[in-house]
């Protein structure tokens, strides 16, 4: 998929493979050259197992490593910096808790497209300055 600006100027194009998984995506800023931005990795089961982020003062490169249940670590390394985060999923295999050393997500409501439509945040250590905060979404849907 390629989109284009108003001059007919192409500034971010999307590669998928036979499947129809996201595995590259290029990017143009202002009247630079176009450049690879993101790339992906899947395993046989179609979970990503990595993603790198090319991005100017942004670059990280993420792995995915999975339990038979579902649930999955994240290891983000980021300027030499390694960051675990855990994700734990529901029966339904919908993503109900983000956790690492700091904070922890959750989401238990999700409306019949899977979208999750409440998420709490709220801080791991007891001497954090991370206040508890919840987002909600309201969709409509057109049907």
């Amino acid at each position: 998929m390629k989109i284009y600006d108003k001059n007919s100027c192409l500034i971010d194009s999307f590669v998928y493979d036979a499947q129809g998984r996201l595995i590259e995506q290029y990017s143009r800023e202002y009247y630079e050259e176009i450049k690879l931005l993101r790339k992906y990795a899947y395993d046989r089961s179609g979970r990503l197992i990595k993603e790198q982020n090319f991005e100017p003062y942004l670059e990280y490169v993420d792995t995915y490593t999975y339990q038979p249940s579902g649930n999955y670590k994240r290891c983000r390394i980021r300027k030499g910096i390694r960051h675990i985060m855990k994700g734990l999923v529901n029966s339904k295999g919908q993503l109900a808790k983000l956790k690492d050393d700091e904070i922890e997500m959750t989401c238990n409501n999700y409306d019949k497209y899977g979208n999750c439509l409440k998420i709490e945040v709220k801080s791991t250590r007891p001497d954090s300055n991370i206040s508890p905060m919840v987002y909600e979404r309201i969709i409509e849907y057109f049907e």
